[in-house]
């Protein structure tokens, strides 16, 4: 109750006046002087590095702001450094949820998809694994 959609802006107004856009990151200079609170950066791994680093940290120390990364491993590039920080880091937190300890797929259907995927394919996309670019942009 409360909430306002509003489809075509990718926006979502909340009843307490927060508010959560939807955003691409394909052209990060377009996000060049935002106010953030906080940010998600999905599938960091094929994001250029320089949205976070150069654009989105700045904008979120204004407001001592807060960012999840998530994705899926693409080698050990920007991702993986990111979650080495994590580790790290005292004040980050970080959480590798690897399909086969997490009971979130069922186990059957972990087991199918190493039938029909690579070894490196079905470690980077359940396992978490950064030991593979197999099929991924770099």
């Amino acid at each position: 109750p409360g909430r306002v959609f509003m489809e075509s802006e990718l926006r979502v107004d909340l009843p307490n006046g927060a508010r959560i856009r939807l955003y691409g990151a394909d052209n990060p200079d377009a996000m060049r002087g935002l106010y953030l609170d906080g940010a998600v950066l999905d599938e960091y791994a094929q994001i250029d590095p320089v949205l976070f680093t150069s654009i989105l940290r700045p904008a979120l120390s204004d407001r001592l702001g807060w960012c999840v990364f998530s994705g899926t491993p693409n080698g050990k590039n920007h991702f993986y450094d990111v979650l080495k920080t994590a580790e790290a880091e005292d004040t980050w937190f970080s959480s590798v949820l690897r399909a086969s300890e997490t009971n979130v797929v069922d186990a059957n259907e972990l087991r199918d998809a190493q039938k029909t995927m690579t070894e490196d394919e079905y470690n980077r996309e359940y396992e978490c694994s950064f030991d593979s670019i197999i099929g991924k942009k770099k």
